[in-house]
């Protein structure tokens, strides 16, 4: 463990998740587009009950970062998953060990609670993140595309039922 370097839970309450959509804009800035993440959606997908997990990596007691995943599963292997929607190292502290940090946080989670795997996505023209998690063990795999229906089209949709 890296000296004065900490993890902690996120709190529902406004300084924690203000901190939170922060970060996730930071994050999706860094990867290229613009966050749409705001503290109150974050309350409501909370008060949900969504099984939604996020911790702060922390210097000095500082938040320096984040990783945020939730519970999943996979038909094609039925697998029980953890995937991770967000991870977040303040670039001033990259480099550091930080990121490795919490994805070790990150994997005695999963063990802990018997996961058979944790998947994430990564941007494609982001090589250093990339290379970042093969050194983890990571398995990139080429060829698949993300789908998303946006909340638009899931009305139109949903209005053709």
């Amino acid at each position: 463990m890296i000296k004065n370097f900490s993890i902690r839970a996120c709190k529902n309450d406004n300084q924690d998740l203000e901190l939170l959509t922060q970060f996730c804009h930071s994050l999706t800035e860094y990867d290229g587009y613009t966050s749409t993440a705001t503290v109150e959606k974050f309350k409501k997908s909370f008060a949900r009950g969504n099984k939604i997990m996020a911790y702060f990596a922390c210097f000095d007691e500082q938040p320096i970062g984040f990783i945020m995943f939730y519970d999943t599963f996979s038909c094609y292997d039925a697998e029980h998953i953890l995937y991770v929607t967000g991870a977040y190292i303040e670039p001033e502290h990259r480099g550091g060990g930080y990121g490795t940090e919490l994805f070790k946080f990150l994997a005695q989670y999963g063990h802990d609670h018997e996961y058979d795997h944790i998947g994430w996505i990564v941007e494609q023209n982001n090589i250093r993140s990339q290379e970042f998690y093969e050194r983890l063990g990571a398995k990139l795999y080429k060829g698949w595309h993300i789908v998303r229906l946006e909340h638009d089209k899931i009305k139109a949709l949903a209005q053709k039922a």
